[in-house]
């Protein structure tokens, strides 16, 4: 039962950390060969290495005013892996809401670091805040 509680909060540590642009804590929580796959057919969508994820993340924070605060709603963990479901949200430079809801999936090595995650959204709520 630890393991699965350390696991959750790792989750959740990374959560708030990309949401607020803490970008190096986020990075510490990763494993190097780390694959970050992304529901859609948007500009970020498909499967990212650490590298990009670190840029992903950093452009993230130029596109809010303020955090995008993420908050997990259902935590499910069976062995290496947890299930998050979470709302977000936060304002982007232009002012627009960006309340959006989320599933994460994420997958941890033997010393508890993010191997694998998957995000998916409503990708169309996505595409008509970001994209003129």
């Amino acid at each position: 039962m630890f393991e699965i509680d350390e696991k959750k909060r790792i989750a959740s540590e990374f959560l708030d950390a990309i949401g607020h642009g803490r970008i190096d804590e986020a990075m510490a929580l990763l494993n190097d060969d780390v694959q970050y796959w992304i529901a859609g057919d948007l500009p970020m969508s498909g499967t990212h290495r650490k590298e990009a994820m670190h840029h992903l993340i950093g452009a993230l924070r130029q596109m809010f005013d303020g955090p995008l605060v993420i908050r997990p709603t259902s935590m499910v963990g069976e062995a290496n892996s947890v299930a998050v479901e979470a709302v977000g949200a936060g304002k982007t430079l232009g002012g627009k809401p960006y309340n959006n809801h989320f599933h994460f999936l994420f997958e941890f090595d033997q010393g508890n670091r993010i191997l694998a995650l998957r995000e998916y959204m409503d990708t169309a709520l996505a595409r008509a805040t970001f994209q003129p």
